[in-house]
């Protein structure tokens, strides 16, 4: 007697919250902000389609991220080059565009202070 196991395949990808975490300090001359939003998922594979949109009107280009089976938190950096005499305060907005637990856009933003 042959007997067969079929696994049941797993639930498809789906992202339950995105939280943005900015530069702790102000941003001087010449400086870099970095951000990193991190997506939390259910775990199951996938890929994640996101844009990072920027407070300095710059086009946002949309982006994938491939997800591994059992990963629950994913890392999405933005590294944000400021230059020249001034100061302003910059925001980015994660917007997670797909998969989503409700269908809709999730998104989260934080903010840094440039002076220079």
């Amino acid at each position: 007697m042959i007997l067969w196991l079929r696994q049941a395949p797993g639930a498809p990808l789906a992202v339950s919250d995105v939280d943005v975490k900015a530069p702790k300090k102000t941003v001087h001359c010449d400086g870099r902000a970095d951000f990193v939003g991190v997506v939390t998922t259910n775990g199951e594979a996938g890929t994640l389609r996101y844009l990072w949109i920027r407070s300095d009107n710059r086009e946002p280009l949309e982006q994938e991220q491939q997800v591994s089976s059992g990963d629950t938190s994913v890392d999405l950096p933005l590294h944000w080059k400021v230059t020249g005499p001034g100061s302003f305060k910059g925001t980015a907005t994660l917007r997670v565009l797909s998969p989503t637990t409700t269908g809709k856009p999730i998104q989260d933003k934080a903010s840094f202070t440039y002076k220079c």
